[in-house]
């Protein structure tokens, strides 16, 4: 698979309520990455998700 950036990682709660998550898979045509609509939604999913990585959710 191409892209790199595919997280393959199971959050398990260790002490209080689990917060619930969920996956999101983007998958663009080849070359449709460039094209403004796309990229912006490509990189607010990817700015998301390393928001929530960096807090641990």
């Amino acid at each position: 698979m191409r892209g790199g950036g595919v997280r393959a990682a199971v959050r398990v709660p260790l002490r209080g309520a689990p917060v619930l998550v969920r996956r999101f898979v983007v998958v663009v045509r080849r070359g449709s990455a460039g094209r403004p609509p796309s990229a912006r939604a490509v990189a607010a999913l990817r700015e998301v998700a390393d928001e929530r990585t960096a807090k641990g959710v």
